[in-house]
């Protein structure tokens, strides 16, 4: 492809790239100015629309509580609604501050001049007294829509029949108010409600009566109406125990003519009071009262805009229900105790006012953050000091083991899966002879002998691959000096590192010793087992030598003493057959005399033979003596010998036995060498006993106990029981030298 097809490709790009970000701006622009457009048309609709105006009349003046609750509740509501523009506007009738008709006449002109060029839209009257003066003139505003929170509902003819008029009933809540004070106090056996006003109408009563008719209360009730105040205090303080108040609402003059409001009233009889007061408004928590279903200014004031809304919206009044206050179930904590009610007796989302908490329940929060902080910090601290502590046993273990380590006599060397030696030891350094400074970064195959690198480098891999360790593999490895060395290989574990860094521990003992050990034990057990099959061998050769021996004796006592004994019984028989013949009896016993000897002879040759008699009667030394002159008697060979005094220094047993092996040899000599000169010899020198056989006959080949015949067996085999050494000296045609040597120092064992 060449440059110009790819220019045009890119142009092509940047073209349609900059085609879209022309499209999204363009979009972004056309979304803003739709919205743009419609916030003005909003602002637009909201500036045209008319302006609606409330009017709230209230009884008492602004700073009543009630009035600051139940007007910050009110505008409230109305924001929360988004009805557009409304304003609202407060009037304070204070009929209770200023009485009288002129009064009224006075505030009727007040308000007719002030709101004279304003249209009012809906008319707010916040109490049975507001709704009154309205009611009365009304030439004020005589079309305007009115929202009322009254005590009683207004009779139909007391205003005309075009008036609109709505709202909610105060003071309504007798039957679950009495319900609830009935369930707290069941052992209640007479109600009496308290109520009275300045025009002594009973209207509360009556009121009251409406609202209980038809209720399941079967106690007796009685209406206390109207009552002066000092009355009302000695007559509450004089009601029978397990009886129940309902204070309603009263008002009164003193003799001054000073207005005396509700609550002042409750204050001043329920201190003395012997029985529980209830109530159903908010100004009674505090001054007496238990408490009850209680009308607040808040949700009155809430309740009020929005029936207010919607006789804005265009409601017509008429047609939007009555509805009775919205009643909260609210209690004085103080009175709770006093009359020792349980706080888990109360209906579901109770209020409680004037709750004392103690410390737990003020700084309980405060109590647990402090207590989570210092467990937490105790937590950290026990942390710390545990990961202290771990590190210093961590730090002492590895310490120790550190030592270990420097103090073992195996080599301990740390290497990578390549073979490099990483860490080495004092005692590689005592095995190989290499420093550390010589090992480390090296690779261990310096160790390894050529004929061996094979198998390392095969047992290298299989940890490279993560087999399982070499435990206890021997092999050869090469020290600095060149000396091959059996040791014993062991690998631990992998250790994982930094990174991808994985190293490995090998321990390396030497067991050269141990080798050479076994080949010792191995060379022990051959000599032994080879020891055993000679004594298995001897001892065939021993019962075969019985066996001939035995044979031999029978033969001898068979063909000597049994014949001589056979003449000597023929010859006495003859006797007997001659007894008159003298000269044929003594020719007959003359023989006899001659057979007897010579048997004796014969039988003494047998016992010399099983056991030589010189021996036990003359010693060793004689016995040897007497052997040799019986073999220079009986034979051509030339005999010579050399007899050291050896008396009383080796026990019959040895002696024995000397005797047998210098038997045995002049025996093979005569038998088998065939010479013509044979030397003895015993002699003492130091605490050993030496025996010499020396013959200058044709020699002979040996090369270990097995090729010996039976008597050089049986020589070997004393030799053995005595302790001693055995050994011959022999070459072909040069004769043959017998050595026998044993100690004689502590011959008595």
């Amino acid at each position: 492809m060449t440059n110009e097809p790819r220019s045009a490709c890119y142009g092509a790009m940047k073209r349609n790239n900059k085609n879209i970000g022309l499209n999204l701006g363009m979009a972004i622009l056309l979304v803003w100015l739709t919205m743009f457009y419609l916030s003005l048309q909003i602002i637009a609709f909201e500036s045209e629309s008319p302006t609606k105006r409330v009017l709230v009349l209230y009884w008492y003046n602004k700073d009543y509580p009630w009035n600051v609750a139940f007007d910050q509740s009110f505008q409230a509501q109305l924001e929360s609604e988004g009805v557009g523009n409304v304003e609202c506007y407060a009037e304070y009738l204070e009929s209770d501050r200023f009485p009288g008709e002129d009064q009224s006449d006075l505030f009727h002109r007040y308000l007719k001049q002030k709101y004279a060029d304003r249209q009012i839209d809906v008319l707010v009257a916040s109490s049975d007294a507001s709704l009154d003066f309205l009611l009365k003139y009304e030439d004020l505003f005589p079309s305007v829509p009115i929202v009322y929170e009254v005590v009683k509902p207004p009779a139909s003819n007391r205003f005309s029949g075009s008036k609109e008029l709505t709202g909610i009933i105060n003071l309504s809540a007798y039957r679950k108010t009495l319900d609830l004070a009935l369930r707290l106090h069941p052992l209640t056996e007479q109600v009496f409600i308290v109520s009275g006003t300045l025009e002594r109408d009973k209207r509360l009563e009556d009121q009251a009566r409406i609202e209980l008719e038809g209720s399941d209360i079967k106690l007796p009730i009685s209406y206390l109406t109207d009552l002066a105040p000092d009355q009302l205090a000695a007559r509450v303080e004089s009601l029978p125990e397990r009886s129940v108040v309902l204070y309603v609402w009263q008002q009164t003059r003193d003799s001054q003519g000073r207005l005396v409001e509700s609550p002042e009233i409750l204050s001043n009889f329920s201190k003395n009071a012997k029985v529980p007061i209830y109530g159903m408004s908010t100004p009674y928590i505090g001054r007496g009262a238990v408490g009850g279903y209680i009308t607040t200014a808040e949700a009155s004031g809430s309740q009020i805009a929005n029936i207010a809304v919607q006789v804005i919206n265009g409601i017509s009044a008429r047609y939007i229900p009555v509805e009775k206050a919205t009643a909260v179930p609210l209690f004085d904590w103080r009175e709770l105790k006093r009359w020792q009610i349980s706080e888990s007796a109360l209906p579901a989302g109770s209020v409680l006012r004037f709750k004392e908490f103690g410390i737990w329940e003020q700084y309980g929060w405060y109590i647990v953050a402090a207590i989570v902080v210092s467990l937490l910090q105790t937590c950290l601290i026990g942390w710390l000091l545990l990961e202290r502590r771990v590190r210093y046993r961590s730090e002492s273990h590895r310490r120790h083991l550190a030592a270990i380590v420097d103090s073992s006599r195996d080599a301990i060397i740390g290497i990578n899966p390549d073979g490099e030696i990483l860490s080495w030891n004092p005692g590689a350094k005592l095995i190989y002879g290499y420093s550390a400074a010589e090992m480390v970064g090296k690779n261990l195959s310096v160790l390894v002998p050529p004929e061996r690198m094979k198998e390392f480098r095969e047992r290298l891999k299989n940890l490279q691959t993560g087999e399982r360790p070499i435990e206890d593999y021997e092999t050869l490895q090469r020290k600095k000096d060149g000396i091959d060395i059996d040791v014993s290989v062991s690998t631990c574990s992998p250790i994982p590192g930094k990174g991808d860094v994985t190293a490995f521990a090998t321990i390396t003992r030497d067991i050269t010793e141990r080798k050479e050990a076994e080949e010792a034990q191995r060379r022990s057990d051959e000599a032994l087992r080879k020891s055993h099959s000679q004594i298995q061998e001897l001892a065939a050769r021993l019962i075969r030598f019985q066996d001939d021996e035995r044979k031999r004796i029978a033969a001898e006592l068979h063909d000597g003493l049994g014949q001589s004994l056979a003449i000597i019984r023929n010859r006495v028989t003859i006797c007997l057959g001659n007894i008159s013949d003298i000269d044929k009896v003594r020719e007959q016993l003359e023989e006899i005399e001659v057979t007897t000897t010579s048997t004796i002879d014969e039988v003494r040759e047998i016992a010399h033979n099983l056991r030589p008699y010189e021996l036990d009667r003359l010693g060793l030394v004689h016995a040897v003596a007497s052997m040799i002159d019986n073999v220079r008697n009986s034979s051509s060979l030339e005999v010579s010998s050399e007899l050291g005094s050896v008396e009383s220094i080796l026990t019959p047993d040895r002696e024995t036995g000397i005797y047998r092996i210098v038997q045995e040899g002049l025996s093979n000599t005569l038998k088998h060498a065939d010479a013509t000169k044979v030397r003895v010899s015993i002699e003492h020198v130091d605490d050993e006993l030496i025996v010499t056989i020396q013959d200058n006959g044709r020699g002979m080949r040996v090369v270990d106990d097995r090729d010996y015949g039976f008597g050089l067996a049986g020589i070997a085999e004393r030799s053995r029981m005595m302790g001693g050494m055995f050994k011959i000296d022999s070459e072909a045609g040069k004769g043959t030298t017998l050595i026998f040597r044993c100690g004689i120092r502590n011959h008595g064992n």
